[in-house]
C-alpha cells in the first residue's frame, strides 16, 4: 500500500521543524492581530505589541 500525503514535507517534519514553523505562524498572526484596534489594546496589555515579541509557544 502506498502511503499519500497531503504536503509530505510538513506532514512527516520532526518536532523542532513543526514547533518553528507554528511560531512562524503564530507571529504572522499576532502581526496581523495588531491592525485591529480591540486586538491591538488585548495584545498590549500582555507586552506584545508585534509578532516579534512572541519568543515561544
Amino acid at each position: 500500500m502506498e502511503i499519500q500525503y497531503w504536503n509530505k514535507e510538513i506532514e512527516t517534519a520532526d518536532r523542532a521543524t513543526i514547533e518553528a514553523l507554528q511560531l512562524e505562524k503564530l507571529k504572522d498572526i499576532a502581526d496581523c492581530a495588531m491592525r485591529s484596534p480591540f486586538y491591538q489594546r488585548r495584545l498590549s496589555r500582555i507586552n506584545i505589541h508585534s509578532g516579534d515579541d512572541i519568543k515561544s509557544l
